[in-house]
C-alpha cells in the first residue's frame, strides 16, 4: 500500500470518526434538551405561575406559541367563587383530566406534546409544550452549528491532505522514478516542476540518489567488463587444461606401464578432468548470475519428463565410477512454459550435490504436474545445518569431497527470482528430500512476457 494511499484511508477514518462524534453529540444534545432543560424549563415555569397567582388571584395562564397552560379547582366552592375567573379561561381538555402529576407525552389536534401537571392549593395546573416546534428550534440552534462545524471540519481535513500529499508528491515521484530506472544505463532523475529553489530538503534528496544512482550504475558496468574479461581469462586456461588431460590420457595409454601405476595414474588424470569440467560448469553459472542474464533468459515450452532424462545422463557421465543408482519416476507427460536453462540448472545441481553426497543406494529423480523432486539416501543434513543450507559456500560434509558449497545457493537465487517454491527436508543418516514447485505456465508466461515489456520500454 502506497504513502498517499495510506493517507487518504486515515483521513477517511478521521472523517468517520469526526462523523460519528457529531452524531454522538447530536444525539445526547437533544436528549438533553428534552429530559433535563426543556423539564427544567416547564417545571420552573409551573413554579413561577403558582407564585404570581397567590399574589394575584387573577394572574393570566401562560399562552405562547409553543406553550399553553390550563387551570382546575379541586374545590367547587372555590371554583364557584372564581366563577368569573373561569369564564375568561380555557377549559382543561378532557383527556388531560385523568392524568396524575409530573411530566407526560400526549398527543393534541395531531402534534405530539410535553405535559406537565403540577398541583398547589387544591389548584391542578396544566401546562402543555409543542415539541415539534421546540425541535425545529433545536435543530436550526443545535444540530445546524453542528453540521456546519462538521463540514468546516471535513474542509480543513481535505485542505491538511492535500497539502500534505503536494509535500511528499516529490518523493513519491522519486520513489517511481527510481522503481522504473534500468541500472544497466546511465539515467538521468527528473526533479518536478512544483519543487522550487525553497525545497532544499527535498532537493537535496534528488541530488543524493542521484548520486548513488550514478554510483550503482558504474559499479554495474564494472561488474559486466570484470564478467566480460572474466569470461576470457578464467574460460582460456581452463580449455587449454582440458585439452593437454586428454593428451595425457591419451599419452598414458601407450606407455607400456604396469597396470597398478597406469591405474592410478588414470584415476588421477580422470579426477582432474571431472573437476576442470566442474569449473567450466560453476564459471558459466557465476558468470550468468553476475551478469544477471537469467532475467531475460527466454522461455519455451518444456518437456518436463525430457528435461530430467536429459538431466539424468548428465549426471551419469558426471559420474561414471559411482555405484549410487540414478532412478527417475515421472507420473505422467506434462509441460511448463520456462526458461529450459535455468530450469535445468537448479535440478542438475540438485541431483549432482545428491549424487556427490550419496556412498551407496540410490538417488531419484521425481516429476508431476509443477512439480519436481529429488531423494537421496545419502548422509543427510543436522537441524542446524538446514537453517543456513542455501547459504553460500555453506559446507556440511568432509573438506575432501568435492564441490565449492556454491551450487544450492546458485538454485535458491534462480528459484527465488522465478517464484519457484523450493523446500528441503533431510533427517541425519537417513538422506535428504528437495521438492521445487514451479509456476503455473500461465503464470510463468505473463511474468517472462512482463519482463520482456519491460525490456522493450528500457530502449
Amino acid at each position: 500500500m502506497t504513502l498517499q494511499h495510506r493517507l487518504l484511508r486515515a483521513n477517511i477514518i478521521q472523517m468517520i470518526a469526526i462523523a460519528v462524534a457529531t452524531l454522538f453529540g447530536v444525539g445526547i444534545t437533544a436528549a438533553l434538551m428534552e429530559q433535563v432543560l426543556l423539564r427544567t424549563a416547564i417545571a420552573e415555569e409551573a413554579e413561577y405561575f403558582w407564585s404570581e397567582l397567590d399574589k394575584n388571584p387573577f394572574h393570566d395562564l401562560p399562552k405562547t406559541k409553543n406553550m399553553i397552560g390550563y387551570l382546575s379547582y379541586d374545590d367547587p366552592l372555590r371554583q364557584f367563587r372564581s366563577f368569573s375567573y373561569f369564564r375568561r379561561t380555557p377549559q382543561v381538555p378532557p383527556h388531560l383530566r385523568h392524568l396524575g402529576p409530573g411530566y407526560h407525552k400526549t398527543s393534541l389536534d395531531n402534534v405530539k406534546r410535553l405535559v406537565y401537571i403540577s398541583q398547589h392549593d387544591h389548584k391542578t395546573l396544566y401546562l402543555i409544550l409543542d415539541e415539534k416546534e421546540i425541535s425545529k428550534l433545536s435543530f436550526f440552534f443545535g444540530v445546524v452549528p453542528l453540521m456546519l462545524s462538521l463540514i468546516g471540519l471535513y474542509l480543513l481535513t481535505w485542505l491538511t491532505q492535500r497539502l500534505f500529499v503536494s509535500t511528499v508528491s516529490p518523493i513519491m515521484q522519486l520513489a517511481k522514478q527510481l522503481e522504473k530506472t534500468n541500472i544497466n544505463k546511465p539515467s538521468v532523475l527528473e526533479i518536478p516542476e512544483v519543487v522550487t529553489y525553497k525545497d532544499t530538503e527535498i532537493l537535496s534528496l534528488y541530488h543524493s540518489s542521484q548520486k548513488l544512482l550514478d554510483r550503482v550504475q558504474a559499479s554495474v558496468a564494472r561488474e559486466k567488463r570484470f564478467s566480460r574479461d572474466a569470461s576470457h581469462e578464467l574460460r582460456t586456461p581452463l580449455a587449454v587444461m582440458k585439452g593437454s588431460l586428454e593428451i595425457i590420457e591419451k599419452q598414458l595409454k601407450r606407455l607400456d606401464l604396469p597396470e597398478a601405476q597406469f591405474g592410478r595414474l588414470d584415476r588421477s588424470v580422470q579426477r582432474a578432468y571431472r573437476a576442470s569440467k566442474e569449473m567450466e560448469k560453476l564459471i558459466s553459472e557465476l558468470l550468468m548470475l553476475a551478469r544477471e542474464d537469467y532475467e531475460h533468459v527466454p522461455g519455451e515450452v518444456i518437456n518436463a519428463n525430457k528435461l530430467i532424462m536429459g538431466v539424468a545422463d548428465e549426471v551419469k557421465q558426471a559420474f561414471p565410477d559411482s555405484k549410487v543408482k540414478l532412478k527417475l519416476e515421472h507420473a505422467e507427460e506434462w509441460e511448463i512454459y520456462a526458461p529450459r536453462s535455468v530450469l535445468r540448472v537448479v535440478i542438475m545441481n540438485i541431483a549432482t550435490n545428491a549424487m556427490r553426497y550419496t556412498s551407496e543406494g540410490q538417488v531419484t529423480i521425481k516429476t508431476w504436474k509443477n512439480n519436481f523432486e529429488i531423494v537421496d539416501t545419502g548422509e543427510g543434513f543436522d537441524p542446524e545445518f538446514l537453517k543456513h543450507a542455501f547459504t553460500p559456500f555453506a559446507r556440511h560434509h568432509h573438506e575432501n569431497t568435492q564441490g565449492f558449497g556454491l551450487g544450492l545457493s546458485i538454485v535458491k537465487r534462480f528459484c527465488d527470482h522465478y517464484g519457484w517454491l523450493i523446500q528441503l527436508d533431510s533427517t541425519r543418516g537417513q538422506g535428504s528430500r528437495f521438492r521445487i514447485e514451479v509456476s503455473s505456465s500461465l503464470e510463468l508466461e505473463k511474468k517472462i512476457e512482463k519482463d520482456e515489456e519491460d525490456m522493450f520500454e528500457d530502449f
